[in-house]
């Protein structure tokens, strides 16, 4: 249970409320939830997303001009290692220091872990988008195998799209925008979490088998006019915990020779549009 998620409560009753029709048979007028925390309209396109970071710290904040009361951010990343050797920000670890441009679209950091790897993260900021790229390099005298890292998009701050009953919450199956209410739930340990593995060019992708077309997960907006996801070209699975109305997607990283350097790169939206306008921009970014 968390402070911020609230509850609800239901009970019959013999009569309809005073303030519904007595013949409950009629059709529900649809009623517009008014919009919570935005959006300003006119300053979409007109500036950048902001980056905002903290010393010592891997979490992002985006001030998205056009949702001026919202707030968003990113754990950058909230964990990465590979078989057998966590990067972790757990004790011990090496002091972080970010790098910010003037304009606060930019913002960077180079990580060391003596002996292990060095790690740099870059984030750059557009009208719609922040662009996130995570380089790891090899210190060791073997290859690094099973690479990866997981980046929280956390919208908690965000009550025009959070969305902890997952009924504007999205993943792609074969079947198209599949609604998480969908998917499967749970089975990890956390009941509220969700998690379903990108399947491969030989798999089905249906909330039968448990998994996922694409490497991309996305809310919409209350007013169904706006979408935020994060999303690579290649990932091995997504995930959400609805308690934090958060977005993951995971990447797929490839094996890292000794003293060498690969890195993977994905993208934070915050898009005018639908789900379909999404998935356009998704596939023109990473040339699918």
């Amino acid at each position: 249970w968390h402070t911020w998620t609230g509850f609800r409560c239901a009970m019959d009753s013999p009569e309809p409320p005073a303030d519904l029709p007595a013949d409950t048979t009629a059709e529900p007028e649809l009623i517009t939830p008014k919009p919570c925390s935005g959006p300003a309209e006119e300053k979409h396109g007109s500036e950048p997303i902001r980056l905002s970071v903290s010393p010592g710290h891997a979490r992002v904040v985006f001030d998205v001009p056009f949702f001026p009361d919202a707030g968003f951010s990113l754990y950058a990343p909230e964990q990465s290692g590979a078989k057998g050797m966590s990067l972790s920000w757990g004790g011990g670890r090496p002091k972080l220091e970010w790098q910010l441009s003037e304009d606060r679209t930019e913002a960077s950091y180079r990580i060391t872990f003596t002996g292990r790897a060095v790690q740099t993260v870059t984030l750059t900021s557009g009208i719609d988008v922040v662009v996130y790229t995570i380089a790891i390099r090899n210190l060791t005298d073997r290859p690094f195998t099973g690479v990866g890292c997981n980046s929280c998009f956390n919208n908690s701050s965000s009550a025009y799209f959070e969305d902890m009953e997952r009924a504007r919450s999205y993943v792609w199956t074969d079947e198209g925008a599949t609604s998480m209410l969908k998917m499967p739930i749970g089975g990890s340990g956390e009941p509220l979490h969700g998690g379903w593995n990108v399947a491969g060019s030989d798999q089905v992708a249906t909330p039968a088998s448990g998994k996922v077309r694409h490497p991309l997960i996305a809310i919409v907006s209350r007013d169904r006019k706006w979408v935020i996801a994060q999303g690579y070209g290649a990932g091995t699975s997504v995930a959400t915990n609805a308690h934090y109305s958060c977005l993951h997607s995971r990447p797929a990283w490839p094996d890292i020779p000794a003293g060498e350097e690969r890195a993977v790169t994905g993208r934070m939206y915050f898009l005018k549009g639908n789900l379909e306008d999404l998935l356009k921009r998704w596939k023109s970014d990473f040339g699918k």
